[in-house]
């Protein structure tokens, strides 16, 4: 998808239940944060038109939610993450595909622990490191991770299957 936006017309967007929503909310935002949205989205397009979706949909539903002031915090994370040699951009895709408002109802120390765990599983096995962001990333938004308890508990058991997946290698 090379021209400008396409992306935002996919039919892929417009088909899922996240996608209509993100589209019916954009023009309700603040049009300078639409047009931050917009054009993050523009660029994540030019790696990954699913990874576009992804952010757009995540970034739109934390401009309308209550994470207003953390949207900030997990895209920065998503970019870190996108960072990381060439496994980076499945599991920025891994990222940005979690609910985000699920996410930052986590533990802080937690989501942390999940990026870097994720980011340092890359070196060794792109696949590993996608399925761990995936896997850790949904038990995390689910709280099955900490249930309700601190997130030093959280961030400590993704650390204990980081290692635990680092022995398999």
């Amino acid at each position: 998808m090379s021209a400008p936006r396409s992306w935002l017309e996919s039919r892929h967007l417009s088909r899922s239940e996240r996608g209509t929503s993100a589209i019916a909310a954009l023009d309700r935002l603040d049009p300078e944060r639409r047009d931050e949205i917009l054009a993050t989205g523009d660029e994540l397009a030019q790696i990954s038109v699913t990874m576009a979706h992804g952010y757009f949909t995540g970034a739109v539903a934390l401009a309308t939610g209550p994470f207003t002031a953390e949207a900030g915090g997990w895209e920065a994370a998503g970019r870190r993450i996108l960072a990381t040699d060439a496994a980076g951009r499945a599991i920025a895709q891994a990222w940005f595909a979690l609910d985000p408002v699920e996410l930052l109802s986590a533990p802080a120390d937690a989501r942390e622990a999940l990026v870097d765990a994720s980011c340092a599983l890359a070196a060794a096995s792109r696949r590993l490191a996608t399925t761990f962001m995936e896997t850790m990333g949904a038990a995390l938004c689910e709280d099955r991770l900490f249930n309700g308890r601190n997130g030093a508990a959280a961030a400590e058991s993704i650390r204990a299957w980081h290692e635990a997946c680092e022995s398999t290698l």
